[in-house]
């Protein structure tokens, strides 16, 4: 199967993307020429492996080693992920679709 169920147990970095992101590029019949925004890559695992499939996506994390890993993870797509501080920082892009998975996030408006 494409997509982890992470009550499934653990799987290979980079194997899968996590369940929801496949359902949900699915129902919005997101294409390689959508613009795709995760917050919180951390090691990047969704993010690596939707970029290599041909999605465009963008990843950001908070943390600075976080995003220093992924770069050198898929040193073909450093320009593809960036620190970002999704509560504080701002950006002028938009997206079709803005994900996170596991991730706790506090937005006050």
């Amino acid at each position: 199967d494409l997509f982890f169920d992470p009550n499934e147990g653990s799987v290979e970095y980079g194997e899968v993307i996590t369940k929801y992101y496949g359902e949900i590029i699915a129902k919005l019949k997101l294409n390689h020429q959508s613009k795709i925004l995760e917050l919180g890559c951390g090691e990047g695992r969704d993010a690596i492996y939707l970029m290599q499939q041909g999605y465009n996506v963008f990843a950001s994390d908070i943390s600075p080693e976080a995003i220093s890993f992924c770069k050198k993870k898929v040193p073909e797509y450093t320009d593809k992920f960036v620190v970002l501080n999704a509560c504080e920082d701002s950006w002028d892009e938009t997206y079709d679709l803005i994900c996170s998975c596991l991730k706790k996030i506090e937005i006050s408006f």
